[in-house]
C-alpha cells in the first residue's frame, strides 16, 4: 500500500471515529448553509413530559441554525411543521415546548426544537447504550495498588496517583456531609486523544454498571458524579467517580477494620 492509500485510510478512520451521519435531512431550508453538525457518540437529553424532564441518553446530533427575524407566529408554526415532515411524523407529535419522542426503523428517537426571533437549533437523540470502555475488575497489573475498584479505561491512561495510608474524606449522601477515614486514593486518568471528546457519560455508566456487578451500592448519582459504597475483603470503601469528556478522577476511601 503506497503512502496516499495509508493517509487515506487514517482520514476515513478519525472522520468515523469523531461524527455519523445524521439520519434524517434537518437542514432548515431557509437558514444558513454553513451551520456547524456537532455529534456525541453517548450523550444525554432530557425531555419534557407532563410534571418534569424524563433523560434520555445516546447518539446525539445538535445544529443551529440562523435566518432573517421571525415575522409573525405563523413562520414558528411552519418551522415546526418543516421538522416534523423531515423526521416523518405528526406535527402535533412536537410540544408546545419543542419536544418530541418517536420510533423509526427500530430505533425510538429524542428531539428537542428551539426556535428564535433569528434562528432555531435541535437536539435529536437515538436511544443506544453506551459504547464498552471500563474494565473492572480489571487484568491490567498496577504497581501502585492492587485494590478491585481501580478500572483500566479504553483510550485512557493514568495521569496522576495521590496516595495516603490515612486521610479524611467528606462525602455527601443521605442528605448530609459525612467525615470518612482510612486509606486513601486519588486517580486522575487523561484521553489519550483529546479530540475524541464523548466520554463523560460513557465512562461513567459503564463504571456504574461495572462495579455494581461486583456487589456496590449506589449512594449519590448525579449521573457523571456518582458516590458508591463496596465491601470487599471484609473492609468498607468509598468510591467516587468524576467523569468528564477528556478526564475521568476516581477518589477511593478505604475504612480501617
Amino acid at each position: 500500500m503506497n503512502l496516499s492509500k495509508i493517509f487515506l485510510s487514517l482520514l476515513l478512520l478519525a472522520t468515523t471515529a469523531v461524527s455519523k451521519p445524521l439520519p434524517f435531512d434537518l437542514h432548515y431550508p431557509n437558514a444558513n448553509k454553513n451551520s456547524k453538525l456537532d455529534y456525541e457518540r453517548y450523550s444525554e437529553l432530557q425531555i419534557w413530559k407532563e410534571r418534569g424532564y424524563i433523560p434520555k441518553r445516546g447518539e446525539m446530533w445538535h445544529q443551529k441554525f440562523t435566518f432573517k427575524k421571525l415575522q409573525n407566529k405563523k413562520e414558528k408554526e411552519q418551522i415546526y411543521a418543516f421538522f416534523a415532515k423531515a423526521l416523518d411524523i405528526n406535527s402535533s407529535s412536537i410540544s408546545p415546548k419543542g419536544y418530541a419522542t418517536f420510533r423509526k426503523d427500530g430505533s425510538n428517537y429524542a428531539l428537542e426544537l428551539r426556535v428564535y426571533l433569528r434562528g432555531c437549533e435541535y437536539r435529536l437523540l437515538k436511544e443506544a447504550t453506551p459504547p464498552q470502555s471500563i474494565e473492572l475488575p480489571t487484568t491490567k497489573a498496577y504497581t501502585f495498588t492492587k485494590n478491585i475498584a481501580v478500572p483500566s479505561i479504553k483510550d485512557f491512561s493514568i495521569n496522576k496517583v495521590s496516595y495516603l495510608p490515612s486521610n479524611e474524606v467528606i462525602f455527601n449522601y443521605d442528605q448530609k456531609a459525612q467525615s470518612k477515614v482510612g486509606e486513601f486514593w486519588k486517580i486522575e486518568f487523561k484521553a489519550k486523544n483529546k479530540q475524541n471528546r464523548h466520554y463523560r457519560y460513557i465512562h461513567a455508566h459503564n463504571y456504574k454498571k461495572a462495579i455494581v456487578q461486583l456487589g456496590a451500592t449506589i449512594l449519590q448519582d448525579n449521573d457523571n458524579q456518582i458516590l458508591f459504597s463496596l465491601e470487599h475483603n471484609k473492609s468498607r470503601q468509598f468510591i467516587e467517580i468524576k467523569s468528564y469528556n477528556s478526564a475521568f478522577e476516581l477518589t477511593i476511601l478505604k475504612e480501617k477494620p
